[in-house]
């Protein structure tokens, strides 16, 4: 969107305008380089991560066989604000593993949310909006939440008869792919909930913060609260 603001026409005759040489497509990127710094005056890093987008475009029509060709800019120095690196993921293996071995609360709770995190890619958010519903490990059926779109949700009596339309709320989507791996964390971990919590909802929240020396489970995890947590077992 942006190099099309630039070159003042559609998405699509951008894209086919990067690949009408590599010569023509360099000097467009040079120029939109130019164009991003002292007309739109976007930081470096935001103009490396445009300029990277479209050679990454570049890079794949040349693997589609589109174009014999790839394109190079130079692109201005990035600002280091903090480190995104992640840690080892020779380290973060080890900790699943020892985590997996464990058997008390805690250890099974944070267990299943790093495998969650690590293994499978969700978010901090995707973590936490999380309800007993929507993990039900005996069908390997987990739902998160579908990022920015909202559904209405119904609500029903008793017996399940509509009673009005409903409120909306996040929609939610179903994740496909989890390893029987994680699917044996999060049952540790559902077990142990309902274990704990008897006749517990299915909207109850599904990650909760432990108190005391018997680690029972106290209240809903806070967006404060998983971060701590990581902090913690990566030291």
């Amino acid at each position: 969107a942006s190099l099309a603001a630039f070159l003042e026409c559609s998405p699509e005759q951008a894209a086919k305008a990067l690949l009408q040489g590599r010569a023509a497509a360099e000097q467009i990127l040079e120029h939109w380089l130019v164009w991003m710094r002292d007309t739109r005056g976007l930081a470096p890093n935001s103009q490396a991560r445009r300029i990277w987008a479209a050679q990454s475009f570049v890079r794949h029509a040349a693997r589609r066989e589109v174009v014999t060709y790839q394109v190079s800019v130079k692109v201005p120095k990035l600002i280091c604000r903090r480190d995104t690196s992640g840690p080892d993921h020779r380290k973060l293996d080890l900790m699943l593993l020892d985590l997996a071995c464990e058997d008390d609360t805690r250890s099974i709770r944070d267990a299943a949310i790093i495998a969650l995190m690590y293994v499978c890619g969700l978010r901090r958010g995707e973590v936490l909006t999380m309800r007993m519903r929507d993990c039900q490990p005996d069908r390997e059926r987990l739902m998160i939440v579908a990022k920015g779109r909202l559904a209405l949700v119904p609500s029903r009596d008793l017996e399940g008869r509509l009673i009005q339309p409903g409120a909306q709320e996040p929609d939610r989507e179903r994740l496909d792919g989890v390893p029987k791996s994680v699917w044996r964390l999060l049952r540790r971990w559902v077990d142990l909930v309902r274990e704990q919590r008897p006749g517990i909802k299915r909207d109850a929240p599904l990650w909760w913060s432990l108190i005391g020396k018997r680690e029972a489970l106290h209240k809903r995890m806070g967006d404060g609260g998983l971060p701590d947590m990581l902090r913690a077992r990566l030291k």
